[in-house]
């Protein structure tokens, strides 16, 4: 049973950090698109 929760905790642990990249990645395109365009095709 703990072994189980546990598991759980990682895998929403692993979640939660994989959303808040995700998030901060794409408030940083969204804010700054010209910019993250110039860089990511390097006009």
């Amino acid at each position: 049973m703990a072994r189980i929760l546990k598991s759980k905790k990682t895998h929403l642990l692993i979640f939660l950090i994989t959303f808040v990249v995700a998030f901060l990645i794409f408030r940083t395109i969204f804010s700054d698109w010209e910019h993250f365009k110039a860089g990511l095709f390097g006009y």
